[in-house]
Order: structure tokens, then C-alpha cells, then sequence
């Protein structure tokens, strides 16, 4: 959602998007502009992501966070920042852009792309380990506890559904 605007395999994105639409709404042609993204195409996907519960628009074309976009500032209590970091970061992209590869020969993808199993390429490679740590501290808050028991939890429905996923991809 944040991270559309990035290269698959390039460095994790900065907190722009959820810091300056928290500050105050901007409209596409602003946030093209700090993004490098085509306006028209920016739009169409803030629209989208409206949908979602992500952000709100204004009559004028001004976007801002609503409320499951709050989850998207790692300053909020109960943030899902790193979770989503985690999930559609540059080497979970890598890997699971190669899933019919893996399915097809039956490979580890960790190990055919990033050259060794992943807790050893976090061992190498820090701010991708700490994105994990992270990450397994915030989908636990995301996911129900159980099915038969009311949730309290303010996590949206829609990071509710998410379930962790294994280790390696």
C-alpha cells in the first residue's frame, strides 16, 4: 500500500507517507511529487486504497490517513508498520515474485535467491533482521486470538485476517 511506488528488490521506504499525510492532507499532485509517481496513476490507487479504510479523501482531492492508515505510523500504539514492511519488503517481494519457479521445481526460494536460508541472510544483513523482530512483535497484536472470543483489540478488520506466514519464502 505505501510501498507501490518503490522498485521490487530496492531498499525498505521511508516513513514519508504515513508522517506527511499525518501532518496534513495532500493532494496527488503533492504526494507525486514526493514520491516520483505519475499523478493521475497516484490517484487512482489513493482511490482505491480510500476503499480500503487506508486513507480518506476531501471533496477538494485531498488525501489524509484514516484510520487503518494509522497503523502505518510506527509512533502509534499497536502500529503495523513493520508488519507490512515485513511482508511486502524488498526480499519477501524477491522470493515471492518467484513462486511458480519454487513450486515448479520444488526449491527453497530463500536459498535460490538470496544464496543462503533466511535466518542466515538476516544474520548478515541488520536492518532486514530488525524489519523481522519487528514485524513478528506486531502481527500478533494484528491477528484474533480466537474465533470464539470477542475481539478488543482497535487493529482493523482488514490487518485482522492477515496470518503470519513461514519462515522462509
Amino acid at each position: 500500500m505505501v510501498f507501490a511506488f518503490r522498485k521490487p528488490c530496492s531498499s525498505p521506504p521511508s516513513s514519508v507517507w504515513p508522517t506527511t499525510l499525518s501532518e496534513r492532507p495532500h493532494d496527488r499532485f503533492e504526494l507525486a511529487t514526493v514520491t516520483g509517481a505519475n499523478p493521475a496513476a497516484l490517484g487512482r490507487l489513493m482511490r482505491a486504497l480510500c476503499a480500503l479504510g487506508v486513507f480518506s479523501e476531501s471533496r477538494s482531492g485531498h488525501f489524509s490517513l484514516a484510520s487503518a492508515g494509522q497503523f502505518l505510523r510506527s509512533e502509534v500504539p499497536g502500529s503495523y508498520r513493520a508488519g507490512v514492511l515485513f511482508h511486502v519488503g524488498a526480499v519477501r517481494w524477491r522470493c515471492w515474485s518467484n513462486l511458480l519457479e519454487t513450486v515448479r521445481n520444488g526449491t527453497n526460494a530463500t536459498e535460490r535467491l538470496l544464496g543462503k536460508q533466511l535466518f542466515e541472510f538476516y544474520a548478515t544483513d541488520a536492518a532486514e533482521s530488525k524489519i523481522h523482530d519487528e514485524a513478528m512483535r506486531a502481527i500478533p497484536r494484528a491477528t484474533p486470538k480466537s474465533s470464539s472470543t470477542p475481539s478488543t483489540s482497535v487493529t482493523p478488520a482488514w490487518l485482522s485476517t492477515w496470518a503470519v506466514e513461514p519462515a522462509s519464502c
